[in-house]
């Protein structure tokens, strides 16, 4: 590979459903493959193009690390320790299921289109045209947007 194809690769890397420690190895390898090219990455480069992949997860670390200098194995370390702290904070959450239940000894599904009940928006069609002004119609079902928004709707 070509150190620009090797620079590319380095610099789009993402973690995505990587775990720490497999993207920090991967980041490594390609280092070490352009340092074995002649092209040397400083410890600076290396740890922004660490961070550059990271989600939005790690913005704390990214916040740290960009603050402060940080060796290439201290900002691993506080990836491990945070990777750690989500998997620990998943796991310790209680699973919840929120159950929508029907009232009546009868209750049977049915889609809120079925028995000649009205969609929530009844607008539109060759009628529409005769409603003029703010009148009640309908009004409930606009979204409302502040300020910059209206212009939209």
């Amino acid at each position: 590979m070509s150190i620009s194809t090797l620079r590319l690769s380095l610099y789009s890397q993402k973690k995505g459903q990587l775990s720490i420690k497999e993207y920090l190895a991967k980041i490594k390898n390609l280092c070490d493959k352009l340092a074995s090219a002649g092209y040397c990455i400083s410890a600076q480069e290396h740890n922004s193009t660490i961070l550059a992949g990271l989600p939005i997860e790690y913005e704390s670390i990214n916040v740290v690390a960009s603050a402060m200098p940080a060796s290439i194995y201290l900002l691993a370390e506080m990836l491990v320790d945070c990777e750690a702290r989500q998997q620990d904070l998943v796991l310790s959450m209680p699973f919840q299921v929120n159950m929508a239940q029907q009232s009546g000894s009868n209750a049977k599904h049915t889609d809120q289109f079925d028995s000649g009940s009205r969609p929530p928006y009844r607008g539109g069609g060759s009628r529409s045209f005769r409603r003029r002004g703010r009148g009640r119609h309908f009004a409930h079902n606009k979204p409302q947007f502040p300020g910059c928004f209206k212009h939209i709707m």
